[in-house]
Formats: structure tokens, C-alpha cells, sequence
């Protein structure tokens, strides 16, 4: 890849991410507000946070890797940022998924009697 399109490839991956930071903080927010959920459903939430920061810090170790990369290498670590991107963003999927159902919950007219 040439370096004028590597260099605008990582801008775009380091866009990508720090929309998703965004994203987690915003889901990391709401959880903070969520009120009379059980200790389960609260330690459920604290694992995907977890998860999450841990995934989070990989894919920013392998788009290091990538800043730092030649050419000769670019294509085998974008294989490798990809993987770990693609397992940060199910997590978030599943963790957005898991809290909405949660929300759904919370919000039904059983759940306030």
C-alpha cells in the first residue's frame, strides 16, 4: 500500500475508533443510570465493561502496530487489527444488545408494579 494511502487508511481506522470510544462512553453512561436492576444484570454490565477496555486497548496495540508497519508488512497486520477490531465491535454489539433488552425490561408494566 502506498504511504499516502496507508497514512489515510490509519486516520480512517483511528476515526473508527475514537467514534467507538464515543460509543462506549455513552453505553457506559447509561448503565451508571440504570436503576433497580438486580446484582446479576449489574455484573453482567461490569464483564462487557471489562471486555470491552481489554479489547479496546488490543486494537489500539495492533493499529500501533500498523503506524509502525512497512509495506512489506502492512497486509499481515491489517489481518491481524481486523480480527481484533471485529471482536471489539461484537462485543459492543452484544453488550448494546444485552442493555437495551435490559432497558425493555425495565420499562415494561410488569417490571414497575
Amino acid at each position: 500500500m502506498e504511504r499516502d494511502s496507508t497514512e489515510a487508511h490509519l486516520r480512517t481506522l483511528t476515526d473508527k475508533l475514537t467514534a467507538l470510544d464515543q460509543s462506549i462512553s455513552t453505553l457506559s453512561e447509561q448503565l451508571n443510570q440504570m436503576e433497580g436492576v438486580d446484582e446479576e444484570t449489574i455484573e453482567s454490565h461490569q464483564r462487557y465493561r471489562d471486555a470491552l477496555s481489554i479489547k479496546r486497548k488490543a486494537v489500539e496495540m495492533k493499529l500501533e502496530e500498523l503506524s509502525a508497519a512497512d509495506e512489506g508488512l502492512w497486509d499481515k497486520l491489517q489481518a491481524g487489527f481486523d480480527e481484533v477490531w471485529q471482536d471489539l465491535t461484537e462485543t459492543f454489539d452484544r453488550a448494546t444488545a444485552e442493555f437495551e433488552a435490559g432497558q425493555q425490561m425495565q420499562d415494561s408494566p410488569s417490571a414497575k408494579q
